[in-house]
């Protein structure tokens, strides 16, 4: 680890304990007596107000009644942050005007060669989905709704929610969590009327209200339906990997058994659409996936399907 990089990493190491010793830096750090000592004193001069005991129980402690000294971030992490920026733009993301005011903060914090390294990094950093001529575009079309930023402001607050949608109809629901497919998001959740899960696209909700009714997490789980076993569980190649990470559906899991990694869900096999639905994705994922269980309906379906597509072959 770099001399700053260290130094950064010790303010923070430093700044959540009460107390601390030389001998726990060199330690952590893996440095020798001189090199915490000079390190110590070197975040002293920086504004740190560390204050040292003598005798043979003493050490260091921070005066909490201080201000402490801002934070610096080291090239490395500069990079890191505003890569992640780039990687996220043009995806419907919330907050995404916020990011973009965030992204220029970063620039005024940055020396003058860590901001000509910054935006050189757009010149030849290529993200897919990003227009590398213009990365930091803000097109309507890379908005979320602005309802997304609403619905997550409520649900810090709570998860219990009253969703009024476009055509009128009214729902009382406990939301598990909020998801992205395909640049569309959707709330999924427990309707407290059936007690039957649901999902709902936030572009067909008009309003949304806290209820006024507290439930919390634990009268919850008495309501909530219990997840069957999974009854589809996939060995998953690079090529799978990569394409479920373009895109996931909810309630599909990825686990790993130290050698593999496995993707496992349930299927109602009694729901055509269901089946039709699971085959599109299986088939997505690519040719060298293979199946350690799967049910017959879906494997019949699966069968069907490329059956059908050699019977349209043109020669």
């Amino acid at each position: 680890m770099k001399r700053v990089e260290r130094i950064n990493t010790m303010i923070h190491y430093i700044n959540n304990r009460a107390f601390f010793t030389i001998k726990e830096l060199m330690e952590e750090f893996q440095i020798s007596k001189s090199t915490a000592i000079r390190d110590v004193n070197e975040i002293r001069l920086q504004g740190m107000p560390i204050v040292s005991e003598v005798g043979p129980e003493g050490g260091y402690f921070v005066e909490r009644n201080r201000m402490l000294p801002s934070i610096r971030l080291t090239d490395y992490e500069l990079r890191a942050i505003f890569l992640s920026f780039l990687a996220t733009s043009n995806r419907g993301l919330p907050f995404l005007v916020d990011r973009k005011a965030l992204t220029e903060k970063l620039l005024l914090v940055a020396s003058d060669e860590q901001k000509d390294n910054l935006l050189e990094l757009q010149n030849f950093v290529w993200i897919g989905g990003v227009n590398p001529n213009h990365p930091t575009l803000l097109n309507e079309y890379d908005r979320a709704n602005p309802l997304l930023e609403k619905v997550i402001q409520t649900l810090l607050n709570t998860r219990h929610l009253i969703i009024t949608l476009i055509n009128g109809d009214e729902r009382d629901i406990y939301v598990r969590g909020i998801f992205q497919r395909e640049l569309s998001w959707f709330i999924e959740g427990i309707n407290f009327k059936d007690k039957k899960q649901i999902i709902l696209p936030i572009e067909q909700i008009k309003k949304i209200f806290q209820s006024k009714v507290f439930i919390s997490k634990k009268q919850f789980k008495k309501i909530e339906p219990q997840q069957p076993d999974p009854n589809v569980i996939v060995l998953l190649d690079k090529l799978a990997i990569e394409r479920f990470k373009r895109l996931n559906l909810p309630h599909i899991f990825l686990r790993s058994d130290h050698k593999n990694i496995l993707l496992e869900t349930f299927i109602q096999v009694k729901n055509e659409m269901e089946i039709k639905n699971a085959t599109d994705w299986l088939l997505y994922l690519g040719e060298e996936i293979k199946f350690k269980r799967l049910p017959k309906e879906i494997a019949e379906c699966i069968q069907k399907r490329l059956a059908n597509f050699s019977d349209k072959l043109v020669d």
